[in-house]
Order: C-alpha cells, then sequence, then structure tokens
C-alpha cells in the first residue's frame, strides 16, 4: 500500500543474477521470461523492496520458485489423407527430459511408450464418407509436466473392386 516503485531481483542458488534490478512503477504482475533447459529442476530466489515517494521502504521476505525442465509434445505424419488400409508414419518431435508418450490414435485405439522412435499405424475405413480421426500426443515428465499435440487424418473409404459379376471362360 503507498508504494510507487518496486524493485525485484531475481537469482538462482548459485547467486548469479540473472536480473539484479527490474523496477517496477505499478502492482501488475512482473512477467520475467525464464526457461529451464536442464534435466532437473531450477531453483530462483526472488527478493522485492518497495519504496514509497518520500524515500521509505520496505523489502518482503524472499521467495525461491522451482521450476520444472519444459515439455513440448509435437509430432508429424507423412500423409494428412489416406486410403483405407494404408500405413501412416508417425515421428515423435517432441522435447524434454525422461517423458513418457501418450498416443491416441482418434479410432479407440492407444499407445504409451518412451521411445521416440518412428513407427507405422493402419487406418480403417469401412464407411461410405471420409473418416477424419483427431490424432493426439500428450508428453509427460517426471515431474508431471505435460503438453497435447493433435494433428487430423482424414481416412478415405475402403473400396471393393468386386463388380457383382461372376464371369465364366467358355472353352471349345
Amino acid at each position: 500500500v503507498g508504494v510507487d516503485t518496486f524493485y525485484w531481483s531475481f537469482s538462482d542458488v548459485n547467486k548469479s543474477f540473472l536480473d539484479s534490478t527490474f523496477n517496477r512503477y505499478n502492482e501488475n504482475p512482473v512477467i520475467f521470461p525464464y526457461t529451464n533447459s536442464h534435466p532437473q529442476p531450477d531453483t530462483l530466489l526472488i527478493a522485492m523492496h518497495a519504496v514509497n515517494r518520500f524515500g521509505c521502504g520496505d523489502t518482503a521476505a524472499n521467495r525461491s520458485v522451482i521450476l520444472y525442465p519444459g515439455v513440448t509434445s509435437d509430432f508429424s505424419i507423412d500423409q494428412n489423407a489416406v486410403c483405407d488400409s494404408v500405413g501412416v508414419l508417425f515421428t515423435n518431435n517432441s522435447s524434454g527430459f525422461d517423458l513418457v508418450y501418450e498416443w491416441n490414435f482418434g479410432n479407440g485405439t492407444s499407445r504409451v511408450d518412451t521411445s521416440s522412435i518412428s513407427f507405422t499405424r493402419y487406418f480403417l475405413n469401412r464407411t461410405n464418407d471420409d473418416t477424419t480421426y483427431t490424432l493426439r500426443l500428450v508428453a509427460t515428465s517426471d515431474y508431471f509436466c505435460k503438453d497435447t499435440s493433435e494433428v487430423p487424418l482424414v481416412v478415405h473409404p475402403f473400396i471393393d473392386a468386386n463388380p457383382g459379376a461372376v464371369f465364366i471362360r467358355r472353352t471349345r
């Protein structure tokens, strides 16, 4: 209450200053862009000193925030539309550390694994119309951080080449 200037300080546990002074002149939230690119959690120490227009100040108790490694779910398929019973190649492009991958193929089937190796999956469509499946990948870290990505896949109907007539070859 009655604060004119906030002085923020962000540092890691080794006291390496990431941003030694971050001044704010209002009570809007402070957004400090930081990404943990290490396999283990990072701890940031946050300090704040407030001063009013008369030069009176107060320092808040330091706080620590644990930032877990980020997770990005991402995958691609080699074809966005296929005929019935044609294989689709899945390539996992997710990033993060020690991830578990939960695949949902939109057709009632799923797969859970820890491998990012590409694989092929076959899709059926025994209707008379195109069917669109929403393919979904949820990547989850050991710290329960997760991200989800989705890609649509169109599967064209099954074609039955049987003309419905029987041909008899006559010999003389």
